[in-house]
């Protein structure tokens, strides 16, 4: 019988008082582009600077808490601030 390797996952982590690059936001998240597409058209506010698009945790964790849907193994962390 083969064993296998048990592999910790990394606690993520969303604080809402942070502004996140959307790159960061994504791979906070463990999302993709269409994941992030369909975070925009159910309300997320993202702010532009100079090409670059922004995203503050407490709007990340508004949308997720109004929109996502509940799992038992959740990895993701809401820190309060």
């Amino acid at each position: 019988m083969r064993k296998t390797k048990s592999v910790e996952i990394p606690q993520r982590e969303i604080k809402p008082d942070v502004m996140y690059p959307l790159p960061s936001a994504m791979d906070t998240l463990g999302i993709g582009r269409a994941g992030m597409r369909s975070m925009r058209r159910a309300g997320l506010e993202v702010k532009y600077i100079a090409g670059r698009g922004f995203v503050m945790g407490s709007e990340l964790i508004r949308v997720i808490t109004t929109t996502g849907k509940e799992t038992k193994n959740s990895q993701l962390k809401v820190v309060a601030s």
